[in-house]
């Protein structure tokens, strides 16, 4: 989130820019869309210009402390604004037409320097695809948040997953919000995110019941199950009262068992959800034919999830 630039840091960043060229100026603006830091490479094919007047202005900017040079491996040369601030004066001060077109050409940019390693590029591809009202682009823009929000859980940067969904979300909304199983699997991907992020609370208010509506809705019985187990693991792990025990809890599990087709692991998580409210109401005798179902049939699937999670609990509380 961008901060507000005091009234009078912004005087003497304005000041400092006036004391630049026009065209090193123009340089700036298109640097500034590209994000803080931002590739030589990329820069060189969104302004347009000559390289020798793109190595000028570079060099007056670099100069006059408003950016600065990195040089990384394989001598490639990348660079940085000096403060957040010159970078938000300059973005904030290009007309939104040419903003939007400017994202756009930066976002094909990416897409061409990078077509190898799009993976390691797309949370930039999502931000900047994100601008365009062109449909093709708003898919990309999903598409490449989705990928991007992966890749920072697989590191466990749940946070940024985080971020990454929401955004997709926006997006999908202004793409299309009638594409109810689309916005589904965005709420699905979000409320992970949330749970290893530990927002247990938030994703129980907001994502599990959103998309448990949408999967209702149309019908689709797998991806209710799905909304329910999310519900379900963050009842367990919010750390307030008796965990399966509660009304919350129960409501989900019936939920679950409710839409959990015969003879699928959704049916082994159900009864092993409804072995978990037994458990926590002191029935053992009652949960452990359940859990000893729900065990059997989930190695039977072979599903090492579930089978893992109902089977512990089998051989805890085994007779």
């Amino acid at each position: 989130v961008e901060m507000r630039i005091p009234d009078g840091l912004r005087d003497v960043i304005g000041k400092r820019l006036s004391g630049l060229s026009e065209s090193c100026n123009k340089v700036l603006s298109v640097a500034a869309v590209i994000g803080r830091d931002f590739q030589m490479e990329v820069l060189q094919k969104v302004a347009g210009i000559s390289d020798d007047e793109l190595f000028g202005a570079l060099e007056e900017a670099r100069k006059a402390a408003v950016i600065e040079e990195r040089t990384g491996a394989g001598a490639k040369v990348n660079y940085r604004f000096a403060h957040a601030f010159f970078r938000q004066t300059l973005y904030e001060e290009i007309i939104a037409p040419r903003r939007i077109r400017l994202h756009q050409h930066v976002a094909r940019a990416l897409e061409e320097i990078y077509k190898d390693r799009l993976e390691q590029h797309a949370a930039e591809l999502a931000e900047h695809f994100s601008y365009s009202s062109d449909r093709a682009d708003l898919e990309k823009a999903v598409s490449y948040g989705e990928m991007a929000a992966t890749r920072a859980a697989d590191v466990y940067s749940y946070g940024e997953a985080v971020r990454l969904l929401e955004q997709a979300l926006k997006v999908q909304e202004v793409l299309d919000a009638e594409e109810k199983l689309k916005r589904c699997d965005l709420l699905l991907a979000l409320g992970w995110a949330r749970f290893h992020n530990h927002e247990y609370r938030r994703m129980l208010d907001n994502e599990a019941p959103a998309a448990f509506a949408l999967a209702e809705g149309a019908g689709d019985n797998h991806r209710a199950c799905q909304a329910c187990l999310l519900a379900i693991s963050a009842v367990t792990a919010v750390g307030e009262g008796p965990g399966m025990g509660t009304a919350e809890a129960m409501g989900w599990t019936d939920a679950l068992d409710h839409h959990a087709p015969p003879d699928t692991i959704e049916r082994a998580w159900a009864i092993g959800g409804i072995a978990g409210t037994k458990i926590a109401a002191n029935d053992f005798a009652g949960a452990w034919p359940l859990l000893r179902e729900g065990t059997f049939l989930a190695r039977r699937l072979g599903d090492a999830s579930a089978l893992v999670d109902v089977g512990a609990d089998y051989l805890w509380f085994l007779p």
